[in-house]
């Protein structure tokens, strides 16, 4: 299809919709990053959404968008463990170790997310070259679940 054909197709489309090429002009696009930050920094009650959000960018690897996000969620006063748990996990995936077990030492875990827990630091335990704090995180999960994630392949890399 020639562009002139396509050219005039988006007018006609324009002015069938009644908009018109100055309203169009003025419509303000931003990255899907803005967009979302501004969604969840703007709605109060919507800090769910943040969540969300943060699940999302890190579903598409973005690690530190998803800190960014869950960042946004903790400021707004959504502090449930889980979410805690989920900053971990952002935080360790971000190479961001020294942060990552500084937040898991900072809380009292339920039960159910602890094993997660003693995982993530375990992990930031062996980035950060302390073996034998990470051997015993491991060993802890290990004990909990022996076919809890790779934890038996990480004990044995330790």
């Amino acid at each position: 299809m020639p562009d002139s054909d396509l050219n005039d197709i988006v007018t006609n489309l324009l002015r069938d919709l009644e908009i018109s090429p100055d309203e169009l002009a003025s419509v303000k696009t931003t990255e899907l990053q803005s967009e979302i930050g501004d969604l969840v920094s703007s709605a109060k009650d919507w800090h769910k959404i943040g969540l969300d959000a943060s699940l999302f960018a890190a579903s598409l690897g973005d690690w530190d968008y998803a800190l960014v996000l869950i960042n946004e969620v903790v400021d707004k006063e959504m502090t449930s463990t889980a979410v805690f748990a989920w900053k971990l996990r952002c935080l360790v995936e971000s190479k961001r170790y020294s942060e990552a077990l500084a937040l898991a030492d900072t809380h009292e875990w339920p039960k159910d997310l602890l094993i997660h827990v003693k995982y993530l630091s375990g992990l930031s335990y062996l980035q950060l070259k302390m073996s034998k704090r990470a051997r015993n995180n491991f060993e802890w999960v290990e004990r909990q679940d022996s076919g809890y994630r790779e934890v038996a392949r990480l004990l044995a890399k330790v």
